[in-house]
């Protein structure tokens, strides 16, 4: 009788194994990071009702961080006095830890739209949706 393994992959990757670093420092005071990208193909028509073809439209990254308020004064204080953090340009670098292994991609030529604080009452931390803009994301970066 075969046995069943249904441990495949062993321990999982968790937020806790990975770690992100903006402009050398690693980034702790954060609650979630998103990033992706996409290339979308469509079908082109020409004669008839069958696609004759596929056609390539434009590569999209997108980015969208959440820090404490404190992660973003620390981000700030870094920049030259009179400058916005919207004006400062940087990579994420996001690197996953599995087993002994280490995996990393780079988000690339960031920068913030948005300076954002969301307050509530009741709350013990104020935490910052901040939008990133992004020209691409490199995946598995050796």
């Amino acid at each position: 009788m075969a046995t069943i393994n249904n441990n495949r992959f062993g321990e999982l990757t968790g937020w806790n194994q990975i770690t992100i670093n903006i402009l050398g420092r690693d980034v702790v005071g954060i609650k979630s990071l998103s990033y992706s990208d996409e290339w979308p193909t469509e079908v082109a028509y020409g004669a008839g009702a069958m696609p004759v073809g596929k056609a390539r439209k434009n590569y999209k990254a997108k980015c969208e961080i959440e820090l404490l308020w404190e992660e973003v004064q620390a981000i700030q204080s870094a920049l030259a006095g009179g400058l916005r953090i919207q004006q400062l340009q940087f990579d994420v670098i996001v690197q996953y830890e599995y087993g002994s292994e280490f995996y990393k991609d780079i988000v690339r030529n960031c920068n913030f739209n948005e300076s954002v604080r969301d307050l509530k009452q009741g709350e013990g931390e104020i935490w910052c949706k901040m939008p990133i803009t992004c020209i691409s994301v490199d995946w598995n970066v050796k």
